[in-house]
């Protein structure tokens, strides 16, 4: 009988030490990357000016040629967000992310030229600073939860491009 409680005692303490904080968010998705919650405050605008919204991160605060940073890889972006929705999910995750992303925004594209009728409605900001955006580091490829960005269609943060 007391090896049988030695033996449930040892079984529980090996149980309980290799169990520590259970999966780290990177190790649970598999990939470097981010993600995040977008929230929309007050009322979208008519649906034919909202042609695509996505979420883009710049390596680098973007400049005025956005092809071309997309063109070069220091800028990603999302697949096409829901019309509609208060809080849209996102994640942006690729085996190729790593280091610092300088400006993530939410952008839209209000007119049918993709390349020039883009804004920035919302931008990723640690303060809620609209005029300053955050970095997100992923360092040499972990993955950060809770990269949320607050849209307003009405009051738009600072147009970078």
């Amino acid at each position: 009988m007391r090896s049988i409680i030695l033996t449930i005692l040892f079984a529980t303490g090996l149980l309980l030490a290799s169990c520590d904080h259970g999966l780290d968010p990177g190790e649970a998705l598999g990939e470097p990357g981010f993600s995040g919650t977008i929230t929309v405050r007050g009322s979208w605008p008519p649906q034919d000016s909202v042609r695509q919204l996505r979420v883009v991160a710049f390596r680098k605060y973007p400049s005025a040629d956005v092809l071309s940073e997309v063109l070069s890889g220091n800028a990603v972006y999302t697949d096409e967000l829901p019309y509609g929705e208060t809080t849209i999910p996102y994640t942006l995750q690729d085996p190729s992310y790593n280091g610092v992303f300088d400006y993530i925004a939410v952008a839209q594209n209000y007119g049918p030229d993709l390349f020039t009728q883009w804004r920035a409605v919302g931008v990723y900001t640690i303060t809620g600073d609209v005029e300053s955006p955050s970095p997100v580091d992923l360092g040499s490829g972990r993955f950060v939860e809770g990269v949320d960005i607050v849209v307003d269609f009405v009051n738009l943060p600072p147009q970078p491009f």
